[in-house]
């Protein structure tokens, strides 16, 4: 083939598995797709993006790795979280507050938005 000798590229992955995988295994197993400043902080965030919009609210997966999300380092990941919790109906796992402003403005838009609107953080 044309692409012989390349890397295979996967053209499928599991979201649940890029929300578990380390960095290191990201890169190695999605290097090849474009991944902002090779930071897989974003392929993580569009993961949390399609977890929300396709994810299933009664899998005990999902609820855990939302609810490990929303206590995550990082704010944009947080906040993206926030959404597709929301999303998905379980409130229950959202947090009152949080120490960024980024997610704070994400839990306040809870209040003002539709069901499946997009989040304001993209």
């Amino acid at each position: 083939s044309a692409h012989s000798g390349q890397q295979s590229v996967r053209a499928f992955a599991s979201v649940l598995e890029i929300l578990t995988s380390d960095d290191a295994t990201l890169l190695k197993e999605f290097g090849a797709w474009y991944i902002a400043a090779r930071d897989p902080k974003w392929l993580r965030r569009n993961a949390l993006i399609i977890l929300g919009n396709i994810g299933d609210p009664a899998d005990e997966r999902v609820a855990e790795i939302l609810g490990d999300y929303l206590s995550h380092r990082d704010a944009v990941l947080r906040a993206h979280a926030v959404w597709a919790t929301a999303r998905l109906g379980l409130h229950d796992l959202l947090p009152q507050s949080d120490p960024d402003e980024l997610v704070l403005t994400e839990l306040r838009n809870l209040a003002d938005s539709s069901p499946g609107s997009s989040p304001d953080i993209i």
